[in-house]
């Protein structure tokens, strides 16, 4: 960490000539492996589970504070990001890691890529067993850090609907969104916003059969409304009520969702639901790539 990953590459004393300390205060991020290939630096960060990905927000006293913040509007600006968006909280290691590759790149001219490794089926951990797990928590990550504008095709898209409700994109959303819960400090409310249509008598939501070991009472819940043939994402607002510490805020989840009546729908919003508030915002039974 600090000087010493410099000086493990060896560019410290002949490539770097923007102080890392002028950059990052001590205590800077520990890289899983270092690498190099000719005159190019690997990078890398390697997470086996989707909790690991979802870090705390920096501890830093203020001045080490002030030097981290003006670093990361500096790395903001570069890449396009909204300076409202808070890059100190949820998700901090993810962006301090960004920062190193822009102090490199940009601040030293250096060659240097980051790589991050996402493992598939550490049952230690009880890990994603797919690479589809792992691109929906990322791009949930990056969708909240600014990172990635989302384009949504409308034609071909597939709507949130109660048939949905209890297969494995469910479990993961709400297990995500459950993380985020726990990880976020003084977090008040979580927001639904689920644009439900109506079902269309498809075989789609079938995929019901996984292991939701990861987080058993969401599991037995969904799988005891499926067993009960009562799936209704509005059976949400009972599991969320066992949540004390938070407020569960669901908009219209149960009622139609209309293309045609779309602005009317978001301009229904009271702004008070969303005051200190995780939101999901969910169009479909996650996100496909192929819509992106």
């Amino acid at each position: 960490r600090d000087e010493d990953f410099l000086r493990k590459l060896e560019i410290l004393n002949n490539k770097v000539e923007y102080p890392l300390s002028k950059f990052w205060p001590d205590n800077g991020p520990q890289w899983d492996a270092l690498g190099v290939s000719g005159d190019e630096i690997i990078l890398v960060e390697a997470k086996a589970n989707i909790p690991e990905m979802v870090s705390p927000g920096t501890k830093a006293g203020t001045y080490s504070r002030r030097k981290i913040e003006n670093s990361l509007d500096g790395v903001k600006k570069y890449l396009s990001v909204s300076d409202k968006i808070d890059w100190t909280g949820t998700f901090y290691q993810y962006v301090n890691r960004i920062a190193h590759l822009y102090y490199l790149r940009e601040k030293n001219q250096i060659k240097a890529h980051l790589l991050f490794v996402y493992f598939i089926n550490d049952v230690t951990v009880h890990g994603p067993k797919t690479k589809d797990e792992w691109l929906g928590a990322i791009q949930t990550m990056e969708f909240y850090l600014g990172l990635t504008i989302y384009v949504i095709k409308i034609e071909g898209m597939k709507e949130l609907k109660n048939q949905y409700f209890g297969d494995i994109n469910d479990f993961f959303k709400y297990d995500l969104v459950l993380n985020l819960i726990e990880k976020i400090e003084n977090l008040k409310c979580f927001t639904f916003i689920p644009m439900l249509t109506k079902d269309d008598g498809s075989s789609d939501g079938a995929l019901t059969i996984y292991n939701g070991s990861r987080r058993k009472e969401l599991d037995d819940f969904l799988k005891d409304c499926i067993k009960k043939s009562d799936r209704k994402v509005k059976n949400l607002r009972s599991f969320m009520s066992k949540y004390e510490q938070i407020e569960y805020r669901p908009y219209k989840d149960d009622e139609y969702f209309l293309h045609a009546e779309r602005e009317q729908y978001f301009d229904s919003i009271h702004s008070s639901i969303l005051n200190e508030s995780v939101i999901l915002i969910d169009p479909d039974n996650g996100f496909e790539i192929k819509s992106m």
